[in-house]
């Protein structure tokens, strides 16, 4: 049967204890066969932020091709990788991220970007990427959160991932549904979740 890996990414939820960042869960779906994983990768952080802070329309060129990762996009970007966790440092600040059990993270060369061979291999460059185990029944969670100057490690563990992404999930969905509509369109009905969650950010 058909598989696939569904990923959810939610705000962290304010007064959790920790920064400004997401929490994440990957999760496998349908008829897999055994050995699946997921491959993820993070890098480029040049600063760019462009004309209204990537907002649509606001940018010389589409934003897709505005924020598209290049070469020099790496310049200046440093990774700390340990376990299941690391430590990115780019133009626009510092990340610290922490993944649940079945997940080897490691540093990656700039070259190694689009060639998922290489990022799978562990080394040093300036992208943090790893692996996660995927099992049927199992999701893996991960936090990633912008951090102070000089940070070592997340101070997010592994075993707190879950507790923080059904903490997130939990604030976003109370969020969305402070003010509901029921009209005769389910675009316009869904579009009134949308505005609530824009308006919270």
């Amino acid at each position: 049967g058909e598989a696939g890996v569904t990923v959810t990414l939610v705000p962290l939820a304010p007064g959790s204890g920790t920064g400004e960042g997401l929490a994440v869960r990957a999760e496998l779906t349908g008829a897999a066969p055994p050995g699946v994983a997921f491959l993820w990768a993070l890098g480029g952080g040049d600063g760019k932020r462009g004309n209204r802070n990537g907002d649509i329309g606001a940018e010389r060129e589409p934003v897709t091709r505005f924020f598209q990762v290049g070469p020099r996009a790496f310049d200046g970007n440093s990774v700390k990788a340990s376990g299941d966790g690391f430590v990115f440092t780019g133009k626009g600040g510092t990340l610290v991220g922490t993944f649940g059990a079945g997940t080897r993270v490691s540093a990656a060369p700039a070259a190694a970007w689009n060639d998922p061979a290489k990022l799978a291999a562990a080394g040093s460059g300036p992208i943090a990427a790893g692996i996660s185990d995927l099992r049927a029944g199992q999701p893996v969670y991960a936090v990633i959160e912008m951090a102070g100057p000089n940070p070592t490690a997340s101070d997010v563990s592994a075993a707190q991932a879950r507790t923080l992404f059904e903490a997130a999930e939990k604030h976003r969905d109370a969020v969305a549904n402070r003010v509901v509509v029921d009209t005769p369109d389910p675009c316009i009905n869904a579009a009134a979740a949308a505005l609530n969650v824009a308006a919270d950010a």
